[in-house]
């Protein structure tokens, strides 16, 4: 996970500050999502490194990644678990505390969101914030529907996949065939779209873009309001 810096300024936190991390958990034991080190206690320590890239920004991508809006690390755990279905990500409050360095700017994906990057933070195991668990419930439904209903063969199930864990971060629970019914209108351009594909990056690129058309659709559909988040 890397944050774009909105300043290149390193601060002092002046008083606990309340943060969200997103963590992958295996058999009860706690990682960091991307680069997969184990959480060994509850107060995490890391060196901050900052690196400079084209454009004229800077990117954190050493120290310790944390979300200021809860919804906006359920979002970022929603998509880690839409693209691994088998892995565990869960949302937890953590705490900033008094006396940390850290940096703060934004993370993008689908919008820009607030980050910390820290060189200590105290983690809470015990609250899991996020309601991905019922989402899981969800997608075995719509997966069940998609294998057993010829109506939606060839669908791409993977953009409806990922659509369902990104509701997560606005509570909306949306039915099965609904979702896929959203979906079946996107299928034969998407279709003729990969089959031209040239390699994994040209797969990703198209499966972002119609991630991003579908999502259009869901902030109608639900009325769901973009975050704007001024940085």
């Amino acid at each position: 996970m890397c944050t774009y810096l909105t300043d290149y300024i390193q601060k002092t936190a002046s008083e606990d500050i309340k943060a969200y991390k997103v963590v992958m958990v295996i058999d009860g034991e706690y990682y960091a999502p991307y680069r997969r080190a184990r959480y060994l206690s509850n107060v995490i320590t890391s060196s901050l490194g900052v690196e400079e890239i084209p454009y004229g920004k800077r990117v954190v991508q050493e120290g310790i990644h944390t979300f200021k809006y809860l919804e906006d690390a359920v979002t970022n755990a929603a998509m880690l678990k839409s693209q691994e279905l088998k892995s565990d990500f869960h949302v937890i409050e953590c705490i900033i505390p008094k006396g940390a360095f850290y940096y703060w700017g934004y993370q993008t994906f689908l919008h820009r969101t607030r980050t910390y990057v820290a060189d200590k933070v105290v983690m809470d195991y015990s609250r899991h914030l996020d309601n991905l668990d019922e989402y899981d419930e969800l997608w075995q439904e719509m997966n069940r529907l998609y294998q057993t209903d010829t109506k939606y063969k060839g669908i791409p199930i993977g953009i409806a996949q990922s659509i369902l864990y990104m509701l997560a971060s606005s509570n909306i629970k949306p039915e099965p065939r609904e979702l896929l019914d959203m979906v079946m209108p996107f299928t034969t351009q998407y279709n003729d779209l990969v089959g031209w594909a040239d390699g994994e990056f040209d797969r990703y690129a198209i499966n972002k873009s119609f991630e991003n058309k579908l999502w259009q659709v869901c902030l109608l559909k639900y009325s769901i309001r973009p975050q704007e988040i001024s940085i």
